[in-house]
């Protein structure tokens, strides 16, 4: 059968279905991210065959896997098709998702508690509950993942140190949905996230922002297919959203510490959003919340409230050509994949330093390009408590406009003078 080739060089796409290679893919969209799961892609098939033999190679169910460039991007199993027949003849709609999507759709069935684990041993239990007797692996690093994707040398720094802290007991409801009612909200105040690997493994882990950069995006007037031939990508169009209205100059947390034979007390923790403070705004965020015991808490809290609100306001968002770019290290071309670090120098939007790439979309009809979502060093900020360390860890990106970096330290409001209103 001839191969499912589409695009040139590295940008061609393959889908093999079971240990079959379809024939052309006309047009395709596959998402990946770290924030939404699972992996998907949808692909239209033109073909030789009569429309049902397709229609059997490609039943739902069917193990896949999805390559970009001669990579696997993921692999997993067909949830469908719809087929349709017109003037042009008839096209077959494939759609799937890779490995997380049996967690995603399995559901509660007997109400179970889990105590005393930690992160890790809890998603390890859960998996092994919501999949049966299907074999899974459960590592901590999306490292040796991301050079499979990508084809990159680049290393990382992850390490699962969150997954192994200790986490309060759950209960299973019955009926709820294993992932998204009793593991992800879990996994939400670890600031872990969970994803499946190309090979199907899944990878319990945080999003890495010190990693050395993956690609280059510089942007500016004039740019030809030959710029980008030397490294710089072809950036077709961009989108950049900075919304005041979704911001606040800072965040004031409330919490009590003490009980039992030691006194109840007030505590507060605040963290300020320079930008907003330089800018004239004045507006703060302020809320209590019984479960925040110290300060460190509430500052971290506040924190984290922050770079909520800034990754709901802040948007940056790229449309190249092809699926792959020369490597940052002037190696061979790698492809577009999340959870990588992008220098970016932007004459146009003013933009200059280096950004989390959180999701990437290749699509083609008829031209192939990828859409590319960012955040901002800074607003990757995730969980209940910090990391060890993070009190003093570096940041980067604070202005959205420059590569600049603070340094994060206790107090806040000195560091960045910034000037909270009183307690009342």
């Amino acid at each position: 059968m001839p191969p499912s080739v589409i695009g040139e060089g590295p940008d061609e796409v393959r889908i093999i279905l079971g240990d079959k290679q379809t024939f052309v893919v006309e047009q395709y969209e596959i998402t990946q991210g770290v924030l939404t799961q699972p992996a998907a892609f949808a692909v239209t098939l033109g073909h030789g065959l009569l429309t049902r033999d397709l229609m059997q190679q490609a039943l739902p169910g069917t193990p896949f896997e999805l390559l970009v460039g001669g990579r696997r991007q993921f692999k997993g199993s067909i949830d469908g098709w719809v087929a349709n027949d017109g003037g042009s003849g008839t096209s077959l709609a494939v759609r799937g998702r890779d490995a997380m999507a049996p967690l995603v759709d399995a559901f509660v069935r007997s109400e179970k508690s889990y105590e005393e684990l930690t992160y890790a041993e809890f998603t390890t239990q859960v998996l092994k509950d919501a999949l049966g007797d299907r074999p899974f692996e459960l590592i901590y690093s999306n490292a040796a993942n991301r050079k499979t994707i990508t084809g990159s040398n680049t290393s990382g720094s992850v390490t699962g140190e969150r997954a192994s802290a200790a986490k309060k007991s759950v209960h299973a409801k019955l009926g709820e949905r294993y992932y998204d009612g009793l593991l992800k909200p879990e996994l939400d105040r670890a600031g872990l996230f969970l994803w499946a690997s190309a090979d199907g493994i899944f990878i319990l882990t945080e999003p890495d922002t010190k990693q050395p950069p993956t690609y280059k995006i510089k942007r500016r007037r004039g740019i030809t297919i030959d710029d980008a031939s030397r490294g710089e990508s072809e950036v077709i169009s961009a989108s950049f959203t900075n919304d005041a209205s979704r911001r606040y100059a800072g965040c004031i947390v409330h919490g009590r510490k003490g009980g039992g034979e030691e006194s109840r007390a007030r505590i507060e923790g605040k963290f300020p959003d320079a930008e907003m403070a330089r800018m004239g705004f004045d507006k703060f965020l302020v809320f209590a919340d019984d479960q925040v015991k110290t300060i460190k808490q509430a500052e971290y809290l506040a924190q984290r409230k922050i770079a909520e609100a800034r990754r709901e306001a802040w948007k940056l968002e790229y449309t190249v050509a092809g699926h792959t770019t020369n490597a940052i290290d002037g190696g061979k071309p790698v492809v577009w994949a999340p959870d990588t670090v992008v220098d970016i120098e932007d004459d146009e939007f003013g933009i200059t330093g280096r950004y989390y790439l959180e999701n990437v979309t290749k699509r083609r009809g008829p031209e192939a390009t990828t859409v590319l979502r960012f955040m901002r060093l800074d607003d990757v900020v995730f969980g209940e408590e910090p990391p060890a360390g993070n009190a003093t860890a570096a940041s980067a990106n604070v202005s959205g406009r420059s590569g600049a970096t603070v340094v994060a330290s206790y107090p806040f409001a000195n560091l960045f003078k910034v000037t909270f209103p009183e307690a009342s």
